[in-house]
């Protein structure tokens, strides 16, 4: 159950689709900026309903009533007219007036914390914990999914192995393969005979089940640019997997990014985000994915997504998602973004089936799901 109810209310802001995690730090409380007072008073009755229905009762229920109602008041219609740049707040006697004028939700967040607080503390209520956490990706799914945690078997929990995200199946003659990027399901992504273990979910989600050893994946390059970050390995016969996309559906086909559509990811860490492709072919370089100590890699060929809602595009752990389109064709492989940025790389689906095609020896070889003629007729 989150401690606090900001902390239960940053979890429903990520729940939104057009939102998606919200970012920590220095501008973490302009976060809140897309919510009136109207969203910020609801979300915290249904905070104070979930963890302490025990306790509204009686007099206890009259009095915290009271102080919502004397905290909320007046506010609502201010907020499309409030100027976080310096404005001050329009009408008089407003709630805005009591509130810190560099970021009134902040502040207001505050003061329902406190009062929370109180409740629990002052007026001694029983604590319901009924609250969840925002459902990540993280855990064991069996079937196996789309969009949930994988890494490599032995991995140290932090490292960029330890946990990433299922990109999607690929069926093949010569079985059934998982999709990651390189730097997720190797020990050493520069190393083209990498053989590693992968485990569902990954151990830096705890998991210890292997469900797949590495047959291929693209070699990386310490010189020059690289093309893509992409690996496969061969499913264990007795695991089960799914390939619908929570949130999405089925995939109906592949295809090339487009600039200026929308596409959404499905990722362990983030679920659901969605990003507006800016470039489809551009040059750019990351951090090292071995050593962040060492000099950057450098890929070409990159698709670059920008957040439109000036948020994180990806975080920690969704390296291997997959970005699809609005008319649900896969359309390109993450692979990395800033911890504090709002752009993610991503690498073109076709460019990576054409590769594992000819390192199969299987021109047929493509996503399970997909009904296409070209296919496994």
């Amino acid at each position: 159950m989150p401690a606090s109810f900001e902390q239960y209310l940053r979890l429903e802001i990520a729940k939104l689709p057009h939102i998606g995690p919200v970012r920590v730090g220095h501008d973490a409380g302009q976060q809140l900026d897309h919510l009136s007072v109207a969203d910020i008073v609801a979300h915290f009755r249904a905070f104070i309903a979930l963890n302490y229905s025990q306790a509204l009762q009686g007099e206890i229920k009259h009095q915290m009533d009271v102080a919502i109602a004397a905290l909320a008041s007046g506010g609502a219609q201010e907020v499309r007219v409030y100027d976080l740049a310096g404005a001050r707040p329009t009408g008089a006697a407003t709630i805005w007036q009591l509130l810190d004028e560099s970021n009134p939700r902040q502040k207001l967040v505050n003061k329902f914390c406190k009062l929370s607080e109180t409740l629990a503390v002052h007026w001694k209520a029983i604590v319901a914990p009924v609250v969840e956490p925002v459902a990540t990706h993280k855990g064991r799914v069996r079937p196996m999914k789309p969009g949930y945690s994988v890494g490599r078997h032995g991995s140290p929990p932090g490292a960029p192995s330890g946990a990433g995200t299922i990109g999607g199946f690929i069926r093949s003659k010569g079985g059934f393969y998982l999709l990651s990027n390189a730097h997720v399901l190797t020990a050493n992504p520069f190393d083209p005979s990498d053989s590693s273990k992968i485990c569902q979910p990954g151990p830096g989600d705890g998991g210890s089940e292997i469900v797949a050893r590495v047959s291929f994946h693209c070699p990386l390059l310490l010189d020059g640019a690289s093309t893509m970050d992409a690996a496969i390995a061969l499913i264990t016969p007795s695991v089960s997997f799914s390939y619908e996309y929570e949130g999405v559906g089925p995939l109906t086909g592949i295809r090339d990014p487009r600039v200026g559509e929308t596409l959404t990811l499905v990722a362990r860490t983030t679920r659901l985000m969605k990003a507006v492709v800016q470039l489809v072919d551009a040059d750019t370089e990351v951090a090292n994915f071995v050593d962040p100590h060492a000099h950057n890699l450098a890929f070409r060929g990159v698709t670059v997504l920008k957040n439109a809602q000036n948020m994180y595009a990806n975080l920690a752990g969704d390296s291997g998602g997959m970005w699809i389109g609005e008319d649900n064709k896969a359309v390109a492989l993450n692979f990395a973004g800033g911890e504090d940025s709002d752009t993610a790389f991503a690498i073109p689906i076709p460019r990576i089936l054409a590769y594992f095609q000819d390192r199969l020896g299987d021109p047929k070889a493509g996503l399970v799901g997909i009904d296409n003629a070209t296919l496994w007729r």
